[in-house]
């Protein structure tokens, strides 16, 4: 793994850094680790804030923030907002700090009539990673109708040469977007229902980084339902608003009740080279999620699904046939999907499909053969018959066609207890070690509301992960509709895109949705697939080459009947398998180079690099151009090493120094006809 990295924070000049280090107010309050330190303050209007954050080792600071103007109103609805509060402002520093478990957490309290917000800092024991959140209780005898929720609010410093970028990444395409920040121009960011849903064709994952020439903030949010975000620059500082809007929150909170919000997460980094910094965002959030949960090591399995194969039409044959098919292959995970069931609701076995104990029978062989057994299930749903409709169900009745079923009322029942025992029977009855979890499950309006639906969902799953650390997660939710930072701790491996064609289509769909998911996801977590590989004409060669290539760049996944795969295709495969493996030692060390596709492009790629710079992996694919293509690629290893660069495709060999690799770049070949190319590079001396 890579270790943690020093954070070098950009100096925004001598003067300014040397006022923050003199002049820090005595009422300030610091929160700190080992290399980074949060300043705590109460502004003129009593809003706790972050007043800045900097790096211990050099003093550099990360970000800073005055907030002069800020007001309650700017947090919460004027409805919940005291008279008095406005008229007469504390700007006591209200901030307390306190350490539990691998965390400090810093909260300042303030009482709004009968409701109290606490704004809440936390903060790890090692890294530069934070996150922010706010929580909400009601001391009160009245419900209180919550319109819409803050998230956290803040307003950073930039050097006013340098004007900030905003990068961010549409829902499911996961196509990158830059946008300049400015004053007269506000940018809003958002998803409706879940996180990362675009059924309005607008959303966008909840992840996104805003940049100057000189340092970058990353921002992720922990929160599985919709979001909005505003993000515009103000006289010389870049201002960011995160909060849930009234049709993502429909909350009242009953008296006595306390609840918290989602958690934004903030990573600030001057490293100018776009892999170092991405790759030290990817890994302090791999940490900070290890350190929340006890789960399995990220890996790059090679996975069979039969979903694209067969789909509902699993059965008993199917499942023999592929147990005699798939021993060459030398699968880590062999899952079952959608259609072994009797129905939503009732997860045993499908009696017209299997006879009794048949079904549990093939996965005992399955694992026999040294093969991992996964399960696909929807537990948030159930069939429902004669309108005979159970209590738990939520109502208005939210009905979801594809499977012909209903969904729970999360909130309004133990779903949490709902959740546990159904992975604990799954893996009783069926000795699973990888759970797919899936399908939409929330309308637009329910019993208790779409926010206390969501922490129910998340309370939910994370017992699970606590409960079965073991256990493989892999995270669907309809093909990408759930990715956030939250999904991401639990989850071992994303379903990033729902896609059934095969061929030179789905390859370019890969390529696409991979490399743009790839710079905000961990690549193993990025998950693609090569479908029915037996349609593809073997005379095209190359086009099944690719198209297994397309599903490398993060995790592969074949879905296929494997019995109608030929002699010609299995060779292809089973040589681009070892490819696979051989590129796989390389990925964990999060150093990747991305070349993402555009109309203007020849070719679409990733390079990817092992920490020490020995070793290096070139995937390339022909975009944009026809006949022969050559691309020169600047390839960073050291520079008073020799290195072979080895041709996967026409087995040339060529020895030259990392100087000149760096220097001049190296020129890369793809021949007419052929449609990817792979080099792998090795030091030699």
């Amino acid at each position: 793994m890579i270790k943690s990295p020093k954070l070098n924070i950009i100096i925004i000049s001598f003067l300014l850094l040397s006022s923050y280090m003199g002049c820090t107010s005595s009422d300030d309050v610091e929160m700190k680790n080992d290399e980074f330190c949060l300043v705590l303050s109460c502004n003129k209007n009593g809003i706790p804030f972050i007043k800045k954050g900097y790096c211990l080792n050099t003093g550099n600071v990360a970000f800073n923030d005055q907030k002069n103007t800020d007001t309650y109103y700017d947090w919460l609805p004027s409805n919940l907002i005291s008279p008095d509060l406005i008229k007469n402002p504390s700007n006591t520093n209200i901030w307390k700090i306190e350490s539990l478990g691998n965390l400090h957490i810093a909260k300042a309290i303030r009482k709004l009539g009968k409701l109290h917000i606490t704004w809440i800092i936390e903060l790890s024991h090692t890294g530069t990673l934070f996150r922010a959140y706010v929580q909400l209780f009601n001391s009160g005898k009245k419900a209180l109708t919550i319109d819409w929720y803050p998230v956290w609010l803040a307003g950073w410093d930039e050097p006013t040469s340098e004007k900030s970028i905003l990068k961010y990444w549409e829902a499911l395409s996961y196509q990158p977007k830059s946008r300049n920040i400015q004053s007269d121009s506000p940018i809003e960011l958002h998803s409706r229902v879940y996180s990362s849903d675009n059924h309005d064709k607008t959303g966008s994952v909840p992840f996104w980084k805003v940049m100057n020439q000189s340092r970058s903030l990353y921002f992720s949010l922990s929160w599985s339902g919709g979001w909005k975000t505003d993000i515009y620059e103000n006289t010389g500082r870049v201002n960011v608003s995160v909060k849930l809007p009234p049709e993502e929150t429909q909350l009242i909170l009953q008296p006595g009740e306390s609840i918290e919000g989602p958690k934004l997460y903030i990573f600030s980094n001057d490293d100018t080279n776009l892999m170092q910094s991405r790759s030290h965002w990817l890994d302090q959030r791999k940490r900070w999620a290890d350190n929340l949960f006890n789960m399995p090591n990220n890996n790059y399995p090679l996975i069979y699904n039969h979903w694209y194969s067969v789909r509902f039409n699993l059965s008993s044959r199917f499942l023999r046939n592929q147990l005699n098919a798939i021993m060459p292959y030398n699968f880590d995970f062999f899952v079952v999907d959608a259609g072994w069931y009797n129905s939503v609701g009732d997860w045993t076995p499908n009696h017209q499909k299997f006879r009794p104990g048949e079904f549990e029978n093939a996965l005992q062989m399955v694992k026999k053969k040294g093969i991992k057994v996964g399960i696909w299930t929807c537990p948030w749903l159930v069939e429902v018959e004669n309108d005979n409709f159970p209590s738990e169900v939520d109502e208005p009745h939210y009905y979801r066609k594809f499977m012909n079923a209903y969904a729970l009322d999360l909130a309004g029942s133990n779903f949490e207890k709902i959740l546990t025992e159904h992975i604990s029977s799954l893996k009783k009855q069926f000795d699973i070690d990888w759970w797919k979890y899936d399908q939409e499950l929330f309308g637009d309006s329910s019993r208790q509301g779409k926010m206390r639906n969501i922490i129910a969902l998340e309370r939910s799953l994370t017992n699970v992960r606590q409960s079965f650390p073991d256990l493989s997660i892999e995270n669907c939710m309809s093909g990408g509709r759930m990715i956030n930072e939250f999904t991401d701790q639990i989850s071992q491996i994303h379903w990033i895109r729902d896609g059934g064609s095969t061929g030179l289509k789905h390859a370019r769909s890969n390529i696409r949705e991979a490399l743009g998911a790839l710079q905000f996801l961990h690549p193993s977590k990025v998950q693609r697939w090569t479908n029915r590989p037996d349609e593809i004409n073997i005379k095209d060669k190359e086009l099944l080459k690719m198209y297994c290539r397309s599903a490398m760049i993060g995790v592969w996944g074949i879905s296929a009947d494997m019995n109608r795969i030929n002699d010609s295709q299995r060779e292809v495969i089973l040589s681009e398998i070892d490819n696979y493996r051989k590129m796989n030692r390389l990925k964990s060390d999060l150093l990747y180079d991305i070349i993402y596709p555009a109309r203007s492009n020849d070719i679409a790629g990733i390079i990817y690099y092992d920490q020490e710079k020995n070793n290096a992996a070139v995937l390339l694919f022909r975009w944009d151009k026809s006949g022969i293509v050559y691309s020169n690629l600047k390839i960073e290893l050291l520079e008073d090493a020799t290195y072979k660069i080895i041709s996967i495709d026409t087995e040339d060999e060529l020895i030259t120094s990392g100087k000149d690799l760096n220097s001049n770049g190296l020129e890369f070949r793809i021949d007419e006809g052929q449609l990817s190319a792979l080099y792998f590079l090795e030091k030699i001396k």
